[in-house]
């Protein structure tokens, strides 16, 4: 009888020293792993959070960090750092996280939900570190102009089709760089459903735009060069 009650007793205390081990490695766990554990379904509603967890702990292990869909498909967390996160959750679909942070103001965590492929844009919102979404603009409203090379000479009728074929309605948008005190988004002008012929014709005129971050909302647009769009994984 004795020897049951302290096999019991050991049982016990293994269990709760193992409790107490996976608590405190949680504990452990960088600000980036737990916003993205913690995000609203609304924000990645494909993602339960036991497929995120699957993947942080895939990612930190160096492993290939792949967590299960509601799809019954596999969402890849591609690269992590303490300011940023990028997945790939389907062949069509990516979603990207960003601490903005900027002296004096509270930080913010930017959702880049991107389509990829012939029908490509990217839908931007802003939340504080609580996941209440932020309703303030966070992106200027642009025009076709500011991504067409104005030290180019362009015959009327190439304006006219760039004017014709193109549309700001529809950008997409990616982290170019994260970091404690710059956060740098990448805009740009889609055109893979130009078809190759005109993408040809048409893209030497266009440029990116690359926006910094200054604490309320994106700004400062500097022109660099495009960045081929990717067309699948």
């Amino acid at each position: 009888m004795n020897k049951c009650f302290k096999s019991l007793t050991f049982s016990l205390l293994l269990g709760a020293v193992v409790a107490f081990s996976g608590t405190a490695a949680r504990a452990q766990t960088s600000l980036i792993d737990s916003l993205f554990a913690t995000a609203p379904k609304a924000e990645l509603p494909l993602l339960e959070v036991n497929s995120r967890l699957d993947m942080l702990d895939l990612y930190n292990y160096k492993m290939t960090a792949k967590g299960e869909t509601l799809f019954g498909k596999y969402a890849y967390l591609d690269s992590k750092s303490d300011h940023s996160l990028f997945v790939r959750l389907t062949g069509a679909s990516t979603w990207e996280m960003m601490r903005l942070e900027a002296p004096g103001f509270p930080e913010k965590l930017l959702c880049l939900h991107s389509l990829t492929g012939s029908v490509a844009q990217t839908t931007v919102r802003l939340y504080d570190t609580a996941w209440q979404l932020d309703t303030t603009t966070v992106l200027p409203t642009f025009r076709l102009d500011d991504f067409v090379n104005t030290t180019d000479s362009i015959d009327d009728d190439t304006m006219a089709d760039l004017q014709r074929l193109l549309s700001v309605r529809h950008l997409v948008v990616a982290g170019e760089e994260a970091t404690a005190s710059h956060s740098v988004v990448r805009v740009s002008l889609p055109t893979l459903h130009l078809g190759l012929e005109n993408r040809r014709r048409l893209e030497p005129h266009l440029h990116d735009l690359l926006l910094t971050w200054d604490g309320r909302r994106f700004d400062h647009p500097q022109a660099v060069a495009r960045k081929e769009e990717p067309q699948k994984f």
